[in-house]
């Protein structure tokens, strides 16, 4: 524990986070939290720490449950349908539910495929819909796939709830019939025994996330 924490007269305390998912959600949750302690100070774990780490350098981790959870306490905080957008002139717009496979034949805006929420989506579409998308366009964040799908340069699929955060009145949402939904999950290694100010903060994820 390198950084200070001070919860609501408790004494002193580190609590470090590592993002895996959820990024935008946990950015506004994060801001959130802070606004309501506001002598708390909550660090961030860096992919270089980790990787580099002969232990766990973090205190919870936001992530979707697709690897093994053995190791990990969690709580389950989301459960987000993933729907399709399309250009609003794109041929497809003028649906509002469509089969997955209806999508076979477009091109594909999305992230990195290392990217855990495109591994789940990539997984859909192979399952559900039969077919492996073909990416014109891969960024690491969302903004840049949005705008693209605006200027119809391709289809993107995301989870409803995370799209509705920041939608775009340039795109048409469109239900996709069985879907799947992606999980993201707050974990914490299995052995550990949370400290006060840490259940406080594991007890507003999900009450930040029940209320979205």
């Amino acid at each position: 524990m390198n950084v200070k924490f001070i919860f609501s007269g408790i004494d002193q305390q580190e609590l470090i986070i590592y993002i895996q998912d959820g990024d935008f959600f946990i950015s506004h949750l994060a801001a959130n939290f802070s606004a309501k302690y506001p002598n708390i100070h909550i660090s961030h774990a860096s992919v270089d720490e980790v990787l580099n780490s002969s232990g766990t350098p973090f205190d919870f981790t936001f992530m979707q449950p697709i690897c093994d959870l053995s190791e990990y306490n969690y709580e389950l905080l989301l459960e987000d349908e993933l729907i399709a957008i399309v250009s609003k002139d794109n041929p497809l717009s003028q649906y509002d539910e469509i089969e997955l496979s209806m999508l076979k034949s477009e091109n594909f805006v999305g992230l990195y495929d290392t990217i855990p929420i495109r591994i789940v989506t990539d997984k859909f579409c192979r399952e559900v819909g039969h077919f492996v998308p073909n990416y014109t366009f891969k960024s690491h964040e969302d903004f840049a796939t949005i705008y693209r799908v605006s200027k119809n340069a391709g289809v993107a699929i995301l989870p409803y709830k995370y799209y509705s955060i920041h939608p775009s009145n340039d795109v048409k949402v469109l239900r996709i019939k069985n879907a799947m939904c992606s999980k993201l999950i707050i974990a914490w290694a299995k052995d550990r025994t949370l400290s006060v100010p840490e259940q406080a903060f594991l007890d507003y994820c999900k009450q930040w996330f029940k209320a979205l």
